[in-house]
């Protein structure tokens, strides 16, 4: 039996939010529902059905019964990180694949991955024909805090979330907000989740944990509706990104010259999938990493060529590894790659520990690891990791590829570069038949010439 309203959320809208269209989040599509209530879901489309996450089917079955689904990129890359072409392709291309798995659906709200934005990404987001954009915080409980955003928000392009719930947070802590809004008059407060399991990750709340603040929410009588329905905003009409630029193989800022958006005073968090720090301190090239371990990057003045390389520091490891990586993006800075190729790799570094090369492959959907080198050895002097990788699936659509550490140490990177081996095999095999021919045809050559003297000296004698 529902338990006695209190009042405490009388005059208060709440929002449930859960991002990166996890599996775990049916167990709160169906904990909602059970409850008379719908939830706002933001995937990433090119995500779905891949290991752990929400399937094709699963989406539809959970707009057909009223949750909302909502965009937050193709693949959940910082969007604040990145150009503005870039950021089009991430925002538009995932609203309009969105609306396509749902059978035509209007998708009209976003939520920025990792809560990051700027103003070239609200515009973008607002550019694509969405309506609404959800970042992380902004309002809370705290005295100085703001306590709710508005319904009728003065930035639909900036909507500010409330709570964000991990394992260690408790339930108390959404109660607490949702009682501040309401002493200070009430508002719109949107809660964010992540997993919903007993302890799988660290940005996971328990079913009945949920269903408590669920419970609770109801009863003190305030409304739970999705973001959608609370501002009732329209979205414009679908827009795709722009085309890719980049050729097959190219590289871009492959010797670490521009800086990237983190050396500019932006702070980053981890994802729901763990110690994954994509920041990009150098333009296009992310520090990418999984697994058990602790590192540290660095820009630093200690380059091969040019100004500037990365250095990783890798102070505790378990497992996993740390890596300098060409950003996993659609065409800005990971060139397209033809099914069957083969490239070969390279890295210049400075390693008192082994390192090696990785590659990672795009096919349909989201990006997948292919491959990597042996290890090269631990060098004091610039060396290159030189290796060609293996043939390129047929549903390949992009390629990347870094250099990664596996151990305590410390590793200094610079001037990376790729190169279609099949392309150095026919040289090779067109040098080679040319010299062939060379060698069959210098006696004709020579036959030739000899009888273009003898023609001569006999017209001489006549």
């Amino acid at each position: 039996s529902r338990p006695a309203a209190t009042g405490d959320g009388r005059g208060v809208t709440v929002s449930f939010t859960f991002d990166d269209g996890l599996a775990s989040q049916l167990t709160a599509a169906r904990l909602l529902a059970t409850h008379n209530v719908r939830g706002t879901f933001f995937i990433n489309s090119d995500r779905v059905g891949s290991t752990g996450r929400l399937s094709a089917e699963q989406l539809r079955t959970m707009a057909g019964a009223g949750h909302e689904i909502g965009g937050h990129t193709l693949d959940h890359l910082n969007v604040a990180s990145v150009d503005p072409d870039e950021q089009r392709r991430q925002v538009c291309d995932d609203r309009v694949a969105i609306s396509k798995l749902l059978g035509g659906r209007t998708v009209s709200s976003f939520a920025y991955p990792y809560g990051y934005l700027d103003s070239d990404a609200k515009l973008a987001v607002r550019d694509c024909g969405y309506a609404t954009a959800r970042t992380v915080g902004g309002t809370g409980a705290c005295p100085s805090c703001t306590p709710s955003e508005r319904l009728g928000p003065p930035d639909p392009m900036q909507l500010r979330s409330s709570v964000s719930f991990v394992r260690t947070t408790p339930v108390s802590d959404g109660i607490a907000a949702i009682r501040n809004a309401r002493r200070h008059g009430g508002g719109w407060i949107i809660f964010v989740f992540h997993d919903v399991c007993a302890g799988c990750s660290h940005m996971s709340i328990t079913e009945e944990q949920l269903d408590e603040l669920l419970r609770w929410t109801i009863q003190s009588g305030a409304t739970v509706t999705t973001v959608r329905d609370a501002t009732r905003l329209a979205p414009a009409a679908l827009i795709p990104g722009p085309a890719p630029s980049l050729a097959p193989g190219q590289v871009p800022f492959g010797s670490l010259e521009r800086a990237g958006k983190a050396e500019l005073g932006r702070a980053y968090v981890a994802d729901a999938e763990g110690p994954i720090d994509n920041r990009e301190g150098s333009a296009c090239w992310m520090r990418a990493g999984f697994g058990q371990n602790q590192a540290s990057w660095n820009r630093v003045r200690e380059s091969r060529s040019g100004a500037w390389a990365e250095r990783l520091t890798m102070t505790r490891f378990q497992d996993g590894d740390r890596k300098l990586m060409l950003r996993m993006d659609r065409g800005s800075c990971a060139p397209p790659a033809s099914a069957g190729e083969r490239y070969t790799l390279s890295a210049w570094y400075r390693s008192d520990a082994p390192v090696r090369l990785v590659m990672f492959v795009r096919r349909e959907g989201d990006w997948q690891f292919l491959s990597a080198s042996p290890q090269a050895p631990r060098s004091d002097g610039w060396r290159e990791a030189r290796w060609t990788a293996p043939a390129l699936p047929d549903d390949v659509r992009q390629v990347s590829f870094g250099l990664a550490l596996a151990s305590v140490g410390t590793m200094v990177v610079d001037d990376f570069s790729m190169s279609p081996a099949t392309t150095s095999w026919m040289n090779a095999r067109t040098m080679m038949l040319a010299g062939v021919l060379g060698l069959v045809m210098l006696p004709l050559a020579w036959f030739t010439i000899g009888q273009g003297i003898r023609r001569r000296r006999a017209g001489r004698t006549t």
